[in-house]
């Protein structure tokens, strides 16, 4: 690392309606005017250390086999990798082999 290849990052700006903005991130990152880490900057954190923890802390969850609605995988309606690797579910037509 060098002051080359630094990151700034502004002063954090408080947020006035959290939902709202979180929705305006996540319609940026998904149209790809931002990056997840632009988000985790912009709330004055470090991108590496929040990806870090939250892998660890899926990963723990995913061990105890506790089951949270922050986990996007536990959205029914998401469409993250971990949903997409679910199992097939089997049903009463399918017979096994």
């Amino acid at each position: 690392s060098s002051l080359y290849t630094a990151v700034y990052s502004g002063p954090v700006m408080p947020w006035i309606d959290p939902v709202k903005e979180a929705e305006a991130w996540k319609i940026q990152i998904r149209g790809g005017a931002a990056t997840e880490s632009d988000w985790v900057r912009a709330g004055g954190r470090n991108p590496d250390d929040v990806k870090r923890r939250r892998k660890a802390e899926i990963d723990e969850n995913r061990k105890l086999d506790l089951v949270f609605d922050t986990d996007p995988a536990s959205d029914k309606g998401g469409s993250s990798a971990a949903t997409k690797r679910q199992e097939p579910q089997h049903t009463d037509d399918q017979s096994e082999e």
